[in-house]
């Protein structure tokens, strides 16, 4: 049996024409509703990567303004003007965030340094409107969530 020889092999039967899938409405509504779940669902995710983020950026910051608030002679006029600063950076600098630096429960005022084993606090507290982009700053108000908030806090060496 010659393997080049066309004859020697039986002629395959042709195969039926495949009947094309219906896709009627249905179909169009389950894969209409499977496509708003799936956005859904990837904004969702998208905004939790974000606010971790920022959550993220602004620990940093509220840890780098104890570590400034530490310095001999510093206000907490700078300090305040130092996170301010921090905020511009990241493009959160809004009139609605609140921040908040206390030494041992006491609001820090003027120029009265923290003292050795003195417990610092700074609270940052930024809307997520400012920190998300507009799109998932929408659903964030869908979902209830108004701010991200940071604590942290240090013993004054």
């Amino acid at each position: 049996m010659d393997p080049h020889d066309p004859a020697a092999f039986p002629r395959l039967a042709p195969l039926a024409p495949a009947n094309p899938p219906v896709r009627g409405v249905g179909w169009l509504f389950r894969q209409a509703a499977m496509w708003a779940v799936a956005l859904a669902t990837a904004l969702l995710l998208i905004q939790f990567g974000c606010l971790l983020v920022a959550e993220r950026a602004l620990a940093f910051v509220a840890q780098d303004a104890i570590r400034f608030a530490q310095l001999p002679r510093v206000t907490s006029g700078e300090v305040h003007r130092q996170i301010d600063e921090r905020l511009a950076l990241l493009g959160w600098n809004d009139a609605a965030s609140r921040v908040i630096i206390t030494a041992d429960g006491a609001a820090l005022s003027g120029s009265a340094s923290p003292q050795p084993g003195q417990r610092l606090q700074a609270s940052i507290a930024v809307p997520s409107q400012v920190i998300l982009p507009t799109t998932l700053a929408a659903i964030s108000n869908y979902v209830g969530l108004d701010e991200v908030v940071v604590h942290r806090a240090a013993l004054v060496r």
